[in-house]
């Protein structure tokens, strides 16, 4: 399951969990910044996860740049293209893992 930040996983994680499934968490958020409030997040949801027992695997490189080189200025592109970027990286994880 893709995890931008904590708060933004708690409903569906309850959900999930509520319905029987076992899911693994996965926090990918290269958009963040500045790189201090990429920490916060990374370690809200790491202690959310360890306190549910939830598995979770984290994209924990700080890439910023490259999200900023490989998305369009254009807002709504943007908007879609990051929604792409961390879904379809979020398939290949769960893929491999």
């Amino acid at each position: 399951m893709h995890v931008c930040c904590a708060p933004c996983s708690t409903y569906s994680l309850k959900a999930f969990l509520e319905k029987g499934f076992q899911p693994t968490g996965f926090f990918f958020n290269p958009n963040i910044h500045p790189y201090k409030e990429f920490e916060k997040r990374a370690e809200a949801v790491e202690q959310y996860y360890n306190r549910l027992k939830v598995p979770l695997l984290m994209e924990t490189d700080y890439l910023l740049e490259k999200f900023l080189n490989s998305v369009p200025f254009n807002r709504p592109e943007r908007c879609l293209a990051c929604c792409r970027w961390r879904l379809q990286y979020t398939a290949e994880v769960a893929r491999q893992n």
